[in-house]
Parts: C-alpha cells; sequence; structure tokens
C-alpha cells in the first residue's frame, strides 16, 4: 500500500508540476515533500500520536485476560488505509477542480473548503474505522472529535468571508507546496 500510494503521489506531482509550470529541480522538491514528508513523516507522526492515544486512553484491561496493545506497525497501517481517499479529494479531485479553486470568489472558497474538510473527515472517519475494529479498544468515537474542529472552521471561514477575508485551503496549500 505505501509502494502504491507513493506512485499515485510521484503522477500527482508530475501533473501538478505541469500545472504550475514548475523546473524539475521544483518537481523533485515537491516529490519529497508529498512521499516523504506528507506522507511517510507526518503519517509516522500522526499514527504515534493516535497509537499512543489508544494504548493509553483507549485501551480496556480485563483481569483474566492477556493485556493487549496497539502495535505501531497498525496504526501506520491505518494512516496508509485513510491516506488513500485523502489523497484522491487533494489529488485528482483537486486538479480537476483548480480552475475554480483557484479564483477569488466565494464560490471557489466555498468549494475549496469544503473540499478539504470533507478529505479531513473522511481520513478521521477511516482512522476511527481502523480502530474500532479491535476488540479490546472502548470509545474509538475519539478520533471523529476532530471533525468537529474542521466543520467548525470551515463554517468560521465562510462567514469570514463577508468581513472581507478569504481563507481559501486551495490557496494556502498551493502557497505551502509551490
Amino acid at each position: 500500500m505505501v509502494i502504491l500510494t507513493a506512485g499515485f503521489l510521484f503522477i500527482a506531482s508530475i501533473c501538478f508540476s505541469i500545472a504550475f509550470a514548475l523546473s524539475f529541480f521544483q518537481f523533485l522538491f515537491l516529490l519529497i515533500k508529498l512521499i516523504l514528508v506528507i506522507y511517510l513523516a507526518l503519517g509516522t507522526a500522526i499514527a504515534t500520536v493516535c497509537c499512543t492515544i489508544a494504548n493509553k486512553h483507549l485501551l480496556v484491561v480485563k483481569s483474566h485476560s492477556v493485556t493487549q496493545h496497539v502495535e505501531p506497525l497498525y496504526a501506520f497501517d491505518i494512516h496508509c488505509n485513510s491516506f488513500l481517499p485523502l489523497f484522491v479529494y487533494l489529488g485528482p479531485v483537486q486538479f480537476l477542480l483548480l480552475p475554480l479553486l483557484l479564483k477569488p470568489t466565494f464560490l471557489a472558497t466555498l468549494t475549496a473548503n469544503a473540499l478539504y474538510t470533507l478529505a479531513l473527515s473522511h481520513y478521521l472517519y477511516i482512522t476511527h474505522l481502523g480502530y474500532r475494529a479491535l476488540p479490546f479498544l472502548a470509545n474509538t468515537e475519539f478520533f471523529l472529535y476532530p471533525i468537529v474542529v474542521a466543520a467548525g472552521l470551515f463554517a468560521a471561514g465562510l462567514l469570514a468571508w463577508p468581513l472581507g477575508m478569504t481563507p481559501n485551503a486551495a490557496h494556502i496549500a498551493a502557497y505551502l507546496l509551490f
């Protein structure tokens, strides 16, 4: 799954490099950022945090059974499974919508922020399902709580538009990546 997703990220890097007219070295830098930093390093950090939370706060210990815990590689596997739909939203779908998303209009801001909120929510939901599958964990709904924060940020972004602020998630991502 890691190699397959890295291949998809490679193809996405080529597409975005062509769309934004990046040089070969900028393409390599984008590729390194996407695969090594965002997918692997950030994914490892997220998996470590989730694994630690699960093992310290969500574990159900029964007196007459072997103590079980979440393995770090299982947590990373959950990240890999959760990342693929996030990539689909923020890779091919965002690429196809780029002409709309990068415009300075309310519709562009609404669409971009909705896309990023949906992608993050999908990532968190699949993460929740991965931990929920383990019978020795309780209250795995904890991993769904950040969806409320994402929805709140989405609503705040919509409310900020009439005030002259335009927090378009696609603009922010383009600025940080390209």
